[in-house]
């Protein structure tokens, strides 16, 4: 059972559209599957589909209106593929698959053996309709990249938002420490001679005898204004004479005392003691300011560390998935796959952009990849490709020994191919 699996026979009974199909196709190259719309073409495809997929390939309720069931054999040549769907008392389709050898032993696990045996996908044009993000997928699976890729793809995105914060913080750092710098760097620190303790003492001395100086001048103020008085008085006040005269002689007393006080004190200038106090504040602001440039500095280059570190680490993913890359085995030259966009490329250009012949040509290939032991290829909307695009993927389906079924608008109901006509199928001149 190792040769390739092609349909040699097919017997299809009320699935959907299809009433009876009872074909012998050829085993390789192009199998046209023709008809007018509307006549069962896509019921005969999807029902192949439906025997090999499973649910995959079949509607909830495949089973054509007014029958009890349906059933689907694919004689494969090696294994006979035999699906039949009934309703269930609720009117909804169960199915029942039997995969059998040639010596008519059935299978364990029948659906396992079939997906073993297929390929990725089997529409190569409906490859071609998938979105970008889902060509990537099948692409990638069949390359058997998908799991490890995705691993690395996610590790590259929690390394990329790490290395992202730990830049901010960096930049962050470094312009506190820039700011701290230029508040610091290039101003001189006072010299300062004394302590805050000293000084305030001394501050506060100055302020004592100040006090007193400053109590001797109101008292020296005070005797002169009422020395004067008293002499007035005295002018005015003959009869007061007396009592004035003491009054005058007590005031000149007190006021020689002041004098004389005054004369040996001198008041303490107190404009350099602020001046250290202020200097040995700034030196104090200055002591701090430098601390925090010393603990900023030690964290920007902390930050910026890490920062190095994220950013080596990310490379390095980066680095091994281009050497995963590298080392696969795509189905076709010159195509690759861009990580950092996430999109296919052929030629160095995105898949999508490539020309409609070329795009063709690479989706048959990417189905006939891994030589899967059941070559059989669909195409659906087979009248959508021109009489070129139709050649080459015949000639590509015959050259790999696969087996291409093509859905294709027809009304001539002349030439070779399978003819489908109300629901019954059968064979053209040439077929």
């Amino acid at each position: 059972m190792d040769h390739p699996l092609t349909v040699v026979r097919l017997e299809v009974d009320a699935f959907k559209r299809m009433r009876a199909a009872r074909l012998h196709p050829s085993p390789t190259g192009l199998v046209p599957v023709r008809g007018r719309n509307a006549q069962g073409k896509s019921s005969l495809i999807e029902s192949m589909m439906a025997a090999l997929l499973g649910k995959d390939g079949a509607q909830e309720l495949p089973i054509m209106e007014g029958a009890h069931g349906a059933h689907v054999v694919l004689d494969l040549g090696a294994l006979v593929v035999r699906r039949t769907w009934t309703r269930d008392s609720g009117g909804k389709a169960t199915t029942k698959l039997v995969v059998e050898d040639v010596r008519g032993v059935a299978q364990a696990s029948p659906q396992k053996v079939l997906e073993e045996l297929l390929g990725h996908f089997a529409d190569p044009v409906a490859f071609q309709a998938m979105k970008p993000a889902d060509q990537v997928k099948v692409v990638l699976a069949i390359l058997g990249l998908d799991a490890e890729l995705a691993r690395l793809e996610v590790r590259v995105t929690e390394q990329f938002e790490r290395r992202r914060d730990l830049g901010r913080e960096a930049d962050r750092t470094k312009k506190h420490t820039g700011e701290l710098a230029a508040a610091v760097e290039g101003v001189p620190v006072p010299q300062v001679s004394a302590s805050a303790e000293e000084l305030g003492r001394q501050l506060e001395d100055a302020k004592t005898r100040n006090g007193t100086i400053d109590a001797a001048r109101a008292k020296l103020a005070e005797a002169t204004s009422r020395g004067q008085a008293a002499v007035e008085r005295v002018k005015r006040l003959t009869a007061e004479l007396a009592s004035a005269q003491v009054e005058v002689a007590e005031q000149r007393q007190a006021w020689e005392r002041a004098s004389e006080f005054l004369r040996a004190t001198q008041p303490i200038d107190t404009t350099p003691i602020h001046a250290s106090l202020r200097d040995l504040e700034e030196a104090q602001r200055m002591a701090v300011k430098r601390e925090l440039l010393d603990q900023a500095r030690a964290s920007s280059e902390a930050a910026q560390a890490a920062y190095d570190v994220a950013d080596a680490e990310l490379e390095e993913t980066r680095d091994e998935i281009q050497r995963l890359l590298s080392s696969a085995k795509f189905p076709v030259d010159g195509m690759a796959y861009d990580h950092e966009r996430k999109t296919l490329l052929v030629g160095g250009i995105p898949f999508g952009q490539a020309s409609h012949a070329e795009r063709l040509k690479i989706s048959v290939a990417l189905a006939m990849a891994g030589s899967p032991r059941i070559r059989v290829l669909f195409i659906r909307e087979g009248s959508m490709l021109d009489t070129d695009s139709l050649t080459l993927v015949a000639q590509l389906a015959d050259a790999s020994g696969f087996q291409l079924w093509c859905e294709i608008v027809d009304s001539k109901r002349e030439g070779a191919g399978i003819w489908i006509e109300d629901g019954e199928a059968f064979e053209g001149e040439g077929s």
